[in-house]
């Protein structure tokens, strides 16, 4: 019997089923350059985790040159020249860092050890007690230090209404943060050296920029007259720094490219002299990019030569923590484009060819045995000859069964992809130990999901505590998304984990204090997670409380109290979340179990906004002094520009300055740098305030053009300090729209 033509073809519907499930075979055969994949190229079980745990070294530049070769020919990376780019304002890069000589009793875990006069005053809000993190304004209780472009100023904070600039000196390259340390002042800065290279087999040198990290140390005992007396550098852009005693820890992250010819390796520099090029460690497991990693620590009183530096080769890093004894690199796993199409081929054997007719699958076996064998030299040679077999099985099917078949097959094939892009979503960290300025690689660890800034993770007892988001697509369910909380031990390895957290929602903020988790997550609602750390073998959700809105930072009050500052939101009609205003929470967690929200507190309406939100520095919280003191742009009602069909929000920035006590929040006063409301409303204005610290009974302020003193108590100016700020900014004017301005027709 000859069957129909509508039979031999199919449905239109069951046509398209069948091109999905042969695709998933069809395009593992083609690497974007549309290069066969060779037998010996894919691993029959197709490992998904394709790194060692290995540490390696490279010997010479001429090794590093050659992996960065093999692995741009072997994996279709794209790599090219050494990238010396200068690139700022990397996104969640964090460095937290504690030393072990604080367990020596060698630092006074209770203030820094600056030089000061006046102990009343406001230091930079850091996640772990002891340790200090850079910022580009300090103090030491007598003067306040602040970078202002290319130039550390100077100010006299001895009494408020005579605060005034003493001294002001330009600092080589675009400086980033700065500490202060009895009368020395490190200043990080990113800038360019010119060196000469020379290619290979050829005689004339080139000129060529290389970026650089450069940490200057200036002696301030003479503070209207600083002075520069040392500096250390290490190739690649300023990532962080923290110090801790009078230890210095910094970090920079160099990209890299390969475009043929050497790569060099890094170089540390004392006063521009050449000291040594860090050793170079790696890791063979494959990367789509590669960054150096180096890690410098010196004394900053320690006049003779000695600079400790390391480089690891690893990943693009976001996220970078240091404990008492560990630092802590991390980023996002990522595999090489071959990977994907490996993993197709190996699907196609495992998940589709066992669900096929026996027949069908004993005659794509024999083909697998002769590639296996070697009468074939290429997937794509077996593909033609199975595509064949498939074609000919599903045009002499019955379309019933040929639907039901597809069906299957599409079904089991998307929970293998979802299981797959569970486990793909996945955050490599890497554990370094340090002594004082000794650093030494100790462990490779691995969890799944991704962070989300440093106070993602924790370190108590040797262990690792570690919060994360895993998030991926699959065809059949979209966006999927849920929260983990990990513990590794010494080693690296897993020890405990709960898991499926708050599913479809992604982590907002954490904070670990002791044995305890608190965790914010969001949809339509705020939960609250509290999590019970106490064995580390078995971490356990005990609480949750769902609040409107959400909390991108939480900071502790006390041991029973929790501050949380985030967004107001509000759902639309369509079933849409949007945020509103800024909001304020105070939350009562002395019963761990049940958490409750004490007050809250809502600043402006849609547009609303805080550099706090991102930014826990310009947080700035005493208890004792009942403070907390926020950057805000308070976006307000609309009203009418004098051309009558544009309407413009109301803006006005500045810092809000609250009385906050076990009750809740009550508005002190408000501090803006603007002459009038609304004149400068962009975010980049420089009159945003971004920092805030006290001195006695004084409140400072600082934007971009200008530090303000107030009376802390009635929130009345009492003095205004000019920056050298040169006006590279456009002023508000009124043929100009912002996106603040809504034109109505």
């Amino acid at each position: 019997m000859v069957r129909s033509k509508k039979n031999i073809l199919g449905s239109t519907f069951t046509w398209i089923l069948l091109i999905l499930v042969l695709s998933l075979f069809a395009f593992s055969m083609c690497s974007s350059s549309n290069e066969d994949i060779k037998k010996d190229d894919v691993s029959k079980d197709n490992k998904l985790d394709l790194a060692t745990d290995d540490i390696k070294k490279f010997t010479s530049s001429s090794e590093l040159t050659q992996f960065l070769k093999d692995e741009s020919s072997g994996s279709n990376l794209n790599f090219g020249g050494r990238n010396v780019v200068f690139k700022s304002g990397m996104v969640d890069q964090t460095f937290q860092a504690v030393s072990p000589m604080v367990n020596e009793g060698l630092v006074d875990t209770s203030s820094d050890s600056s030089s000061k006069s006046t102990d009343d005053y406001s230091k930079t809000n850091v996640q772990v007690k002891g340790v200090d993190e850079a910022d580009f304004v300090k103090t030491d209780g007598d003067y306040i230090y602040i970078l202002s472009q290319e130039k550390l100023v100077i100010i006299d904070s001895s009494s408020g209404d005579d605060s005034k600039i003493i001294s002001e000196i330009k600092v080589s390259g675009n400086p980033q943060d700065l500490f202060i340390n009895k009368d020395r002042v490190v200043i990080f800065s990113q800038d360019y050296n010119e060196v000469y290279k020379i290619s290979e087999f050829d005689f004339k040198p080139s000129k060529a920029r290389e970026s650089q990290t450069i940490a200057y140390v200036y002696d301030v005992s003479d503070r209207e007259n600083p002075e520069l007396i040392k500096d250390y550098s290490v190739t690649g852009n300023y990532f962080q720094s923290r110090m801790v005693g009078d230890y210095i820890y910094f970090i920079s992250n160099e990209n890299l490219y390969y475009y043929g010819g050497p790569v060099p390796f890094p170089a540390a520099r004392q006063n521009g002299i050449l000291i040594n090029k860090p050793e170079v460690f790696y890791f063979d497991n494959p990367e789509n990019n590669y960054n150096f990693h180096t890690v410098a620590a010196f004394n900053i009183f320690e006049d003779r030569q000695q600079f400790e530096s390391k480089t690891f080769l690893l990943g693009y890093s976001n996220t970078l923590y240091m404990s008492q004894e560990n630092i802590y690199i991390s980023y996002q796993k990522n595999y090489p484009s071959s990977y994907y199409q490996y993993q197709n081929v190996d699907m196609f054997f495992k998940v589709v060819v066992p669900m096929l007719p026996e027949n069908i699958q004993n005659d794509i076996s024999e083909i697998e045995q002769d590639l296996e064998q070697g009468s074939m030299d290429s997937y794509l040679e077996a593909w033609d000859k199975i595509s064949l077999i498939l074609e000919n099985m599903y045009n002499y099917m019955d379309e019933d069964d040929k639907n039901d078949l597809v069906k299957s097959i599409e079904k089991t094939v998307n929970e293998y992809q979802a299981k797959v892009e569970d486990e793909r979503s996945r955050t490599i960290i890497h554990k370094l130990g340090i002594e004082r300025d000794s650093i030494e690689y100790v462990a490779r660890g691995e969890v799944r999901g991704t962070l989300l800034n440093q106070f993602s993770l924790d370190e108590k007892d040797s262990n690792l505590r570690v919060a994360t988001t895993s998030r991926y697509f699959t065809r059949e369910s979209g966006q999927v998304s849920y929260s983990n909380v990990v513990v590794l031990d010494s080693d690296m390895e897993t020890i405990g984990e709960v898991t499926k957290i708050a599913p479809e929602e992604r982590i907002y903020s954490t904070r670990f204090m002791g044995d305890k988790l608190y965790m914010v997550t969001f949809k339509q609602v705020d939960p609250l997670f509290t999590i019970d750390l106490s064995n580390p073998e078995n971490p356990e959700i005990v609480g949750q409380l769902k609040v409107p809105g959400f909390s991108s930072y939480l900071h502790p009050y006390d041991d029973d109290l929790l501050i949380g500052l985030g967004k107001d939101t509000y759902v639309t009609d369509n079933g849409g979340v949007r945020t509103k205003g800024v909001k304020l929470s105070l939350f009562d967690v002395s019963d761990f179990e049940n958490p409750k929200e004490v007050d809250t507190l809502i600043i402006g309406d849609e547009g609303s906004g805080s550099i706090a939100l991102d930014e826990h520095k310009a947080f700035l919280f005493d208890k004792n002094k009942n403070l907390l003191v926020i950057p805000v742009r308070e976006v307000g009602e609309k009203y009418e520009t004098d051309k009558s069909e544009y309407f413009r929000n109301k803006v006005w920035n500045g810092a809000y300055v609250f009385t906050i006590t076990s009750n809740g929040f009550d508005v002190r006063g408000k501090v803006s740098h603007n002459e009038k409301d609304d004149e400068y409303n962009y975010w980049s204005s420089p009159f945003n305030v971004k920092r805030s610290l006290y001195v006695d009974d004084n409140l400072y302020t600082f934007s971009d053009s200008l530090v303000k003193v107030n009376d802390l108590g009635t929130i009345d100016e009492i003095n205004e300090i000019k920056l050298p700020y040169e006006q590279n900014w456009y002023p508000f004017r009124d043929n100009y729209l912002d996106n603040d301005v809504v034109m109505i027709k």
